[in-house]
């Protein structure tokens, strides 16, 4: 499976001295109706650990794919590059609680650890830091002072607004429209119960930026919300990294205020180094303003802890491109179609390749076998663009005109009609979106100094004058 290849050593203050993956716990109760809560167990005990510079912690993306499969720990460590795993079971009935966790060290399956918890459901906060506590004492001895701090962290005293966080959460992740906003019910209802509780906030921004994703608001309402909740948090906790993460999104996508995105990304890092999300959100805003090593670094880092992720796959082979690394972006390419059969992303992936290699016919086949309520316009955009690069101009802008005509679309990416008009060769129109683009802070419009499609359209001053419109930093 794909490795990196730079030096982690350059770049994290320690390289990783030991690696653990925390599955998903499993449901002992008596009416198997507690997942929500196995899992919110199993990603809070997660989190935890991953504060710990020197423990290399796989995400619950990655983590989480064995959930319910008979799968050999050896297949995991080897899936997921890790040396130990935690499993655990829980059995809920009433008020009363019976947790089991153990440590397994992958090379020969021995336990390093195992307890059984029999406790009062009041008392999960102590059981989280107890089995976490447990851990690191047997993977690294001695915790530091600040990591102690950090990991015995209670964000809230209020046991019914935590179960409603937990339960946020576990639909947050179930990515359906109807899921993300039943998550955002049960953030406010946890937000309620405890208004100092700072990470429902950030729960809440990640579900609005979700919904935003699929259609639900328009931008300057997404950005505003989200927005509004990370700095919420922050005022009630000035060490949280998603809030941190969320606010430096904000200022790279939409305000494009590169340096201020670039303190907050680091501060998010700094606080949890082994946060994948933040390393991905802050390898694009490094591929954004092309300083591609340093993108790779991060990209890799975040791969690493997070290796199942869709979402970093993608973005892995995309700062590849942008970086010019074609070796590399064939090598994730192999990888990605291994890992994810006919997944519509991936699709597109191949479709990215196939026009980067001119393999037009081929873009055009393949682009054509997603179904559009998949992935939403950016098949239509797609198809328009291969479609006109392979010669076919009419039927393009045919598609191209249908798709800005479509009712079901209210927010479309100027970005994405700009693209397709530089691929018909018609620099007017192409312009004409760009700038539309940029005062409607299309996000899309960050990589216009990477972006390969643009390529076509870097002898017209017009493209300058954008470019030093943008500000990008020096």
């Amino acid at each position: 499976s794909l490795r990196p290849h730079t030096d982690k050593a350059q770049f994290t203050n320690n390289t990783w001295k030991n690696s653990i993956a925390v599955l998903p716990f499993a449901d002992m109760s008596p009416q198997k109706d507690q997942e929500y809560f196995c899992d919110g167990i199993a990603e809070e005990i997660l989190n935890k650990l991953s504060h710990i510079e020197s423990l290399k912690v796989i995400a619950r993306t990655s983590s989480f794919q064995f959930k319910g499969k008979q799968t050999d720990i050896a297949e995991i460590g080897d899936k997921l590059d890790v040396s130990t795993i935690l499993e655990g079971s829980v059995r809920k009935a009433g008020n009363t609680l019976r947790i089991t966790a153990q440590l397994i060290n992958v090379s020969d399956r021995s336990h390093i650890w195992s307890n059984t918890f029999d406790r009062e459901l009041q008392d999960i906060l102590a059981i989280q830091d107890e089995i976490a506590f447990s851990i690191v004492d047997h993977l690294r001895g001695k915790l530091l002072v600040e990591e102690k701090k950090t990991m015995g962290k209670r964000y809230t005293q209020n046991l019914e607004a935590y179960q409603d966080f937990l339960r946020g959460r576990y639909r947050l992740n179930k990515l359906t429209i109807e899921d993300m906003k039943k998550s955002v019910e049960y953030f406010n209802s946890a937000i309620e119960k405890d208004p100092d509780f700072a990470l429902a906030y950030c729960g809440r921004a990640h579900a609005y930026d979700n919904l935003s994703y699929a259609g639900e608001m328009s931008t300057s309402k997404r950005w505003q919300l989200i927005e509004s909740e990370a700095r919420k948090a922050i005022k009630i906790d000035d060490k949280l990294s998603e809030a941190y993460m969320i606010l430096g999104d904000a200022q790279f996508l939409y305000h494009r205020n590169w340096n201020e995105a670039d303190r907050l990304f680091r501060k998010s890092v700094e606080l949890n180094p082994g946060n994948a999300i933040a390393r991905n959100w802050y390898a694009q805003y490094l591929s954004a303003i092309a300083r591609h090593e340093r993108a790779i670094q991060e990209i890799e880092i975040a791969h690493e802890l997070d290796p199942l992720s869709l979402a970093i796959n993608l973005k892995l082979y995309i700062i590849y491109l942008y970086a010019g690394r074609h070796d590399l972006t064939e090598q994730v390419l192999l990888e990605s179609n291994s890992l994810f059969p006919d997944n519509p992303w991936i699709i597109l992936m191949n479709v990215y390749q196939n026009m980067v290699n001119r393999n037009y016919t081929e873009a055009v086949s393949q682009i054509t076998q997603i179904p559009e309520s998949s992935i939403g316009p950016i098949q239509k955009f797609t198809l328009a663009q291969a479609l006109a690069f392979s010669g076919r101009k009419e039927k393009a802008l045919d598609i191209l005109k249908k798709v800005m005509a479509d009712p079901k679309y209210q927010d479309l990416s100027e970005t994405s009609i700009a693209k397709v008009y530089i691929a018909l060769g018609d620099k007017d129109q192409a312009f004409k979106w760009l700038n539309k683009a940029f005062e409607n802070r299309d996000s899309a419009l960050v990589y216009l100094a990477v972006e390969m499609t643009y390529d076509r359209i870097k002898s017209d001053p017009r493209y300058h004058e954008l470019l030093k419109r943008m500000r990008f930093p020096e």
